[in-house]
């Protein structure tokens, strides 16, 4: 997130599980709001009651996107297994791909926190390492509830089955 900072003026991102993250300040009619680099679930919450004196939330809703999100991890993946999983799937994007069964090509890749790959229909894939046990996070982003759930369950399984593979093989 901080890579960012100095070439974007409002440099913001989010957890899965509603945490919120601000690497710049930011200035609204004259009020500021200093950069927030921990997690917050509070501040989004705190953004839509701000804009509710200018609009409704039943009249925000139709004007944003459809996104759906979905999280999930494979336990037991050693830290040595799932770095290398990620530097592969940096250098052979398409061996990996096809493995995971996406079929869809990769519009945009960023290695920022792990590697988060934008998809040509849109769907958003984001693999990392955690960084308190040995697992491997995935997180999924969807135009549909049921497309992020069944492509996470997909990948978890492809994945928890791949990172075994590299696990043995050491």
């Amino acid at each position: 997130m901080y890579n960012y900072k100095s070439s974007t003026k409002k440099v913001a991102g989010f957890e899965a599980n509603g945490g919120y993250l601000l690497a710049s300040d930011i200035d609204e009619d004259g009020k500021l709001l200093s950069a927030l680099p921990t997690r917050d679930a509070l501040l989004p919450i705190l953004v839509v009651l701000t804009q509710l004196a200018k609009l409704p939330i039943s009249k925000m809703m139709p004007g944003l996107p459809k996104r759906y999100t979905a999280s999930g991890k494979v336990e037991h993946v050693p830290s040595y297994v799932g770095l290398a999983f990620l530097k592969a799937l940096q250098s052979d994007t398409e061996r990996l791909l096809a493995e995971l069964d996406i079929t869809y090509r990769v519009i945009e890749f960023d290695n920022t926190d792990g590697t988060r790959l934008i998809l040509s229909n849109k769907d958003i894939v984001h693999f990392r390492c955690s960084g308190n046990a040995p697992e491997m996070r995935c997180y999924v982003e969807s135009d549909s509830g049921k497309r992020a759930e069944t492509l996470l369950y997909c990948l978890k399984n492809k994945l928890s089955y791949l990172t075994e593979q590299a696990a043995t093989t050491k």
